[in-house]
């Protein structure tokens, strides 16, 4: 997930994930098992006031 700025540890501990900078803000990388975690993770950064520019699904290699 990329957000705009740069955001610390504290943010993403806030998220449950870890952050790693990226070309146009953070990168915010989780686990967020469902839809209704991942609902829960963007109103936590929209209370946070932190803008998401994008969001990436990845899947794990097998």
């Amino acid at each position: 997930m990329c957000v705009s700025g740069v955001v610390g540890n504290r943010v993403a501990d806030a998220v449950s994930s870890t952050v790693e900078p990226g070309p146009d803000g953070s990168v915010l990388v989780g686990e967020y098992v469902d839809q209704a975690y991942l609902t829960g993770v963007i109103n936590r950064l929209h209370d946070l006031r932190i803008q998401i520019l994008r969001i990436e699904i990845v899947e794990e290699a097998t």
